[in-house]
């Protein structure tokens, strides 16, 4: 499911809780006493944001009037003409913010707040939104004369007796300010000063119940205005923050990608059970940053005699850092964010977001990876290393799971066709700390892989790795260095043009330990060998390859009987293509009454893929509706415009609603009403049944190919339905060949 962010969304749901507990009086302002939970009050929903009154124009110079003469001959001055108002500043990434002139303004404009509710397994259920006020969520405090923004919590939200809310306060470059335009592409850093409060404080423990563990940060954000993902999520911690106040800074970089997209910048906490939440924020700054720039490093010295010239593909030893790089160059990061089931196995991918390796070891830099000197290498000497772990500076690496990796990449080039990329390196883990393979104590955590890869991914099937190889690192020591690390991968002309990675990964969540250190990485380029043929065997027949589709349709399609309380309207799409497919390129079509083609567009769960011989069911049965398990349990997508009767129609399209292509005349067509169904296999009817296509059908290319005129010539078999007798047993599945 996906969030519709701050400025699309406007349904406000506020949970009820059932601890007993109130929690009216809960301010978490600085000088307020710790939350007391008590008997909550009824929700009451949230009230609707007063509109925003047009501006008023400015006003219109009186005329001047005609000069008076003089009693003297002096000539009388030219009138002083009025000033000319200054244009409105366009929208700008920059801005600078010390809070002192909300004093006497009615809210905290141009600030927003973003709630966003989760139940007690962390999954989202809800998200309301609105113009950030003073008594709610933000405040202002007087700090010695000095005016500090206090954020803290919805206490008044009974989500939070039952599950956890993340709260966002933020300044928006969005619909109604224009999005991010192309004149906005740089770099910038977001530079604040963030100070815990007294009492209340963002990871302090409620005295009353216990409760605590809450997280705050100082955040920046781009959202995919289409789809709502998050294209960047860089944040800084602030729940450590003093109560004398440091500064902290977020650097991003917005691209020709995140044009036309949201920009969020501000800060956020995530609590849950009143667990106190209070952060304090002075001199927010957003301006143009340029990274120093990486001093040339001091070449070590050449030992005696001078070995030939280096003719490795790529290599580093980590000498050449020091801690005054804030990236390492020529390395990268990669974040692959995935779903975390319940048994903290990987789930289905949901976002990334990616760039250049960070260096831990620069004050400007914690997370992700480093260069550090801190224990002998292998032949027992100093040395500088790489060091691996996770971004454990973003919050939902507590409720999902994260694929971390730092790599070094190339194109694939024509040079490079025959040869064999073989990569070396040593490894081992670090000495003291917590390390891959250990157990969070706080969360249970534990990394599923440590490994170093060699990735060739292929730019025509969504960059898979074509192949990936991989090596276990996770069983290395921390006693010594494991310094036989190897891996290879042989270059085809097909290769050329795509890009290979050689690099180290973790995967896991609810903050799982992770570090790994790794050094004298090698990449060296041989000659692939030819291979040894092997005997001649005698002839074997060529199997008879499975029949494949030429592309994806649609396999089931119910409209389901009255008289029962099921929604048994649903829609089965197949994929017999032999490939996996986004379902990014596909769209249903839909004609109500025999109407024009088409009335109604339904897109698929976005970066949904459709892997070769399943099916994907969209339709709008859930549990508790009435609907059987038998049904609800293989929906896929549930969709509330999958609603028709016996005389609507449904395509299968390529493309998107303003361009696109007929896969598949599935069910009905445009024209006139047909009444109360269709006509299909002779004398059935579309209306109160079910019906699976024929093994070896796929898509028609029009209505009369797809219905046919008897039951021995369409495309479809019938699946009876009563309201006494409902069958979906063949929902989900799919038998393409018998």
């Amino acid at each position: 499911m996906f969030k519709k962010l701050t400025t699309f969304l406007t349904l406000v749901f506020i949970a009820a809780c059932s601890d007993g507990l109130d929690r009216s009086n809960y301010t978490e302002t600085p000088a307020a006493p710790a939350p007391t939970p008590m008997p909550t009050p009824a929700p009451t929903p949230a009230p609707t944001p007063a509109p925003t009154p047009a501006p008023t124009p400015a006003p219109t110079p009186a005329p001047t009037p005609a000069p008076t003469p003089a009693p003297t001959p002096a000539p009388t001055p030219a009138p002083t003409p009025a000033p000319t108002p200054a244009p409105t500043p366009a929208p700008s990434v920059t801005f600078a913010d010390d809070y002192e002139s909300y004093a006497d303004a009615a809210d905290l404009a141009p600030w927003l707040y973003s709630v966003s509710q989760f139940d007690a397994d962390g999954n989202y259920s809800n998200n309301y939104n609105g113009t950030a006020v003073k008594d709610n969520m933000t405040g202002l405090v007087d700090d010695n004369g000095n005016t500090l923004l206090n954020t803290y919590s919805n206490y008044s939200d009974g989500t939070h007796g039952t599950g956890f809310l993340e709260v966002n306060i933020i300044r928006e470059l969005g619909a109604s300010q224009g999005y991010v335009t192309s004149d906005m592409i740089g770099t910038y850093r977001f530079s604040v000063t963030a100070k815990s409060p007294a009492e209340n404080n963002c990871g302090g423990t409620n005295a009353d119940n216990g409760a605590t563990g809450a997280t705050c940060a100082a955040v920046v954000k781009v959202v995919n205005s289409t789809d709502y993902s998050l294209m960047i999520n860089a944040s800084t911690d602030t729940t450590s923050a003093s109560q004398s106040g440091e500064t902290v800074n977020v650097d991003f970089e917005l691209t020709e990608a995140h044009v036309g997209h949201i920009l969020q910048i501000g800060f956020k906490n995530y609590a849950g059970n009143y667990a106190p939440t209070g952060m304090l924020y002075d001199n927010a700054d957003v301006s143009a940053y340029t990274p120093a720039p990486t001093p040339a490093p001091t070449p070590a010295p050449t030992p005696a005699p001078t070995p030939a010239p280096s003719g490795n593909y790529a290599e580093d030893d980590f000498e050449a850092y020091t801690d005054d790089d804030e990236t390492l160059s020529g390395w990268k990061y990669a974040v692959n964010v995935f779903a975390r089931n319940e048994d903290g196995s990987t789930g289905a991918y949901e976002y990334n977001y990616l760039g250049a390796a960070p260096n831990a070891s620069h004050p400007n830099q914690s997370q992700i990876s480093s260069v550090e000197s801190s224990e002998t290498g292998a032949d027992g000497n100093a040395t500088k290393y790489l060091k691996v772990f996770a971004n454990y500076g973003d919050e939902t690496i507590g409720t999902k799971n994260h694929e971390t990796n730092v790599f070094r990449e190339y194109t694939v080039a024509e040079a490079d066709v025959g040869k064999t990329m073989t990569f070396t390196w040593a490894g081992k883990k670090p000495s003291e700390g917590t390390v891959c393979g250990d157990t969070n104590a706080d969360t249970g955590g534990t990394a599923i892989n440590c490994q170093a890869f060699i990735k060739v991914l292929n730019p025509a099937n969504g960059y898979a790795a074509e192949p990936g190889v991989y090596a276990d690192t996770s069983v290395y020591t921390k006693d010594a260095w494991t310094t036989d690390g190897t891996l290879s991968v042989d270059i085809i002309a097909g290769m050329v043009g795509w890009p290979i990675q050689f690099g180290f990964s973790n995967l896991g969540g609810a903050y799982h330990p992770s570090a790994m250190l790794y050094d004298n990485m090698v990449v060296a380029a041989t000659d692939t060998p030819a291979p040894t043929p092997a005997p001649t065997p005698a002839p074997t027949p060529a199997p008879t390859p499975a029949p494949e589709a030429a592309d994806l349709f649609v396999s089931e399609y119910g409209e389901g009987p009255s008289g029962t309380a099921s929604w048994g309207k649903y829609l089965e799409i197949a994929n017999f293509t032999g490939a996996d497919v986004s379902l990014n390129g596909y769209i249903l079509g839909g004609i109500t009454n025999g109407g024009d083609a088409y009335e109604k567009y339904v897109s698929f769960t976005a970066d949904a893929t459709l892997a070769n011989g399943d099916v994907w069911v969209i339709g709008r049965a859930e549990s508790g509706d009435g609907s059987p398990e038998s049904l609800y349990g293989q929906i896929d997508q549930v969709n509330s415009d999958i609603t028709h009767n016996g005389d609507d129609a449904w395509h299968l399209l390529a493309g998107t609603s303003d361009s696109y292509t007929l896969v598949d005349a599935a069910i009905g067509d445009a024209g006139d009403d047909p009444g109360t169904h269709f006509t299909i296999c002779g004398d059935g009817e579309t209306r109160n049944s079910s019906w699976v296509k024929k093994p070896a059908a796929e898509g028609a290319s029009s209505w009369s190919a797809s219905a046919g005129t008897s039951a021995s010539d369409c495309l479809w078999t019938e699946v009876a339905q009563s309201a006494d007798a409902l069958d979906y047993s063949s929902v989900g599945n799919h038998t393409f060949t018998e």
